[in-house]
């Protein structure tokens, strides 16, 4: 994608990964999980490939905030929401007192609170209706694994949500990528002339 267009990576700690000794999240120390080890190695990559369309920014924070065309963004890993419906894994209420702590915080500094909430760690897709935004949850693309049996939630598909910014209308248009849709690449590989040969000769 970054060969067509300018690609911009931001990327939050979270409880994926723990270090054994760290059962949960701690306030001091956030990025000690394998999740910031393996966006560090891809931030280094990008860095040695020189590859100048590809930015990635990385914090070790909870949260991070990003304005696009206009409109403020906050995202977080998730691990924060905690409560809900077990099963379908919507945590409403604390959907709500982060909506309304955040907001309160903002006007305290005498600041814009962000328009849009992007979350993701619930393995689902949800999109709710906020006053400037929404408050959306981006799916997994490995959907069902031991954490979800376990946890007994319903089943989910493999995709996340992909969606533009309008500097007017905010999210306007959203296209899911499906995984379990995707068609498989064909394989395209040449073989060497002499093993073609013994190909060849063997049929």
């Amino acid at each position: 994608l970054s060969r067509v267009v300018p690609v911009k990576c931001r990327g939050v700690v979270g409880d994926h990964g723990r270090f054994p000794h760290q059962r949960k999240m701690p306030s001091d120390g956030r990025f000690s999980n394998f999740d910031f080890i393996v966006m560090g190695q891809i931030e280094a990559l990008i860095q040695q490939c020189g590859i100048k369309q590809a930015e990635i920014r990385l914090t070790e924070s909870a949260f991070d905030l990003f304005e696009t065309c206009g409109w403020r963004i906050k995202i977080g890993h998730g691990d924060h929401l905690k409560g809900g419906d077990r099963a379908m894994n919507v945590p409403a209420h604390a959907i709500g007192r982060e909506i309304n702590a955040t907001t309160q915080r903002y006007a305290l500094k005498g600041q814009r609170p962000p328009d849009y909430y992007l979350v993701g760690d619930k393995h689902r897709h949800l999109s709710l209706q906020t006053a400037s935004g929404r408050y959306m949850f981006n799916g997994a693309w490995f959907a069902d694994d031991p954490y979800t049996l376990v946890s007994n939630f319903t089943p989910g598909r493999p995709f996340q949500m992909f969606f533009g910014m309008h500097p007017k209308f905010g999210k306007t248009w959203s296209y899911d990528i499906a995984l379990d849709l995707a068609a498989p690449a064909p394989v395209q590989y040449h073989f060497p002339e002499r093993l073609r040969e013994k190909l060849k000769a063997w049929e």
